[in-house]
């Protein structure tokens, strides 16, 4: 995930640059604004997360095994839905956020002005609270994909166990084997 954070840094830090609309914003609001975008970014790398993990795990289990994983699978569901509520509410206070700069922008006299800066304000914190809880339900999520995971791993290390010692044991019988032909010889 960090590769994928810097490269995503790097290219829509010269995106945001290279925008004419965003040329007079000063570093730390285009520092926010990667910021926003990763966060958003990111649910969509964890969601893909966890379709690869339930992908693996309906292929390497058997229907037997598959009770072991359904707890886990609740609680991804749980989370997933968690973090598309707390992304739509995000993507849908951004456009609020635009759309009330933009007011601030056109409004022609003091007391629109203030009321517009008030209103960016309030939207303001509301956005940083909404991605608060974005980061929140994607920690979550990607604690319950790790747990899954490592369910994933102890069935694959229980798999390997037991192939290693099915073929130790006909290794054992094949030295048996051969000794007892030999004491018949």
């Amino acid at each position: 995930m960090t590769k994928a954070n810097r490269e995503f840094w790097n290219s829509k830090g010269e995106e945001l640059c290279r925008s004419s609309a965003l040329r007079n914003f000063k570093p730390g609001e285009i520092h926010g604004a990667i910021n926003v975008a990763w966060t958003i970014e990111k649910t969509k790398l964890i969601k893909s997360e966890v379709d690869k993990i339930n992908y693996e795990i309906n292929q390497k289990c058997p229907d037997h095994m598959l009770k072991k994983f359904q707890l886990s699978r609740g609680t991804i569901a749980r989370n997933v839905v968690r973090v598309e509520k707390s992304e739509t509410s995000v993507r849908q206070l951004q456009q609020e956020l635009t759309t009330t700069r933009m007011e601030l922008i056109d409004s022609s006299n003091k007391s629109a002005r203030q009321t517009a800066l008030t209103k960016v304000d309030q939207v303001e914190k509301d956005l940083e609270s909404q991605l608060a809880e974005l980061r929140r339900s994607q920690d979550s999520l990607r604690k319950a994909i790790d747990a899954r995971q490592k369910l994933l791993q102890t069935l694959d290390a229980n798999r390997s166990d037991i192939s290693s010692n099915s073929s130790g044991l006909e290794d054992k019988n094949d030295t048996e084997e051969s000794v007892s032909s030999a004491d018949e010889a």
